[in-house]
Parts: C-alpha cells; sequence; structure tokens
C-alpha cells in the first residue's frame, strides 16, 4: 500500500504498531514521523494507541510527545479518514 498510494497514513500507523510490539523503535518513530508530515491531528491521536506505547516510553518517546504538545487535539469522528486522492 505504501508503494501504491505513499501518502496514505493507515499503512504507517500500521508499521509503525508492528515495529513498537516488537520492540524496534527507531523503525516505529520513522513510521510516525511520515504520521506527522501527513497528517498532525491524527499523529496527536496516536499517543491512546496502546500497540504504540513502547515507542511512546522509549528514548524516542519524548520527541514525539513534544511534537504532540502543540497540535490541538480532536475528537475521533472529526478525524479524516485518510484516503484522499
Amino acid at each position: 500500500t505504501i508503494r501504491v498510494k505513499p501518502g496514505f497514513r493507515i499503512p504507517y500507523l500500521n508499521k509503525a504498531c508492528i515495529y513498537s510490539l516488537q520492540g524496534k523503535y527507531q523503525e516505529s518513530y520513522l513510521c510516525l514521523m511520515h504520521l506527522y508530515d501527513f497528517d498532525k491531528p491524527y499523529f496527536r491521536s496516536t499517543l491512546k494507541d496502546e500497540e504504540l506505547t513502547g515507542v511512546f516510553n522509549s528514548e524516542y518517546g519524548p520527541e514525539l510527545k513534544a511534537l504532540m504538545k502543540d497540535i490541538p487535539e480532536v475528537a475521533e469522528e472529526d478525524l479524516d479518514d485518510g484516503d484522499e486522492e
């Protein structure tokens, strides 16, 4: 999906979760940075994802949380589906 539609955010979130669960925090961090570039409100919402607890508790966590600090929180139902052409 990433090769076919590189601006679609869901595959990056899925990869970030998988890497975080495997303890591959640098890889997870890089996927989350793609989300940050694509959709900052959606990136902000990842803090609530339990599968990303590992990366947020790793050495990358403080930087990720600092980026989120200035992004307003958006209700889950107000986030778009990320499947724009």
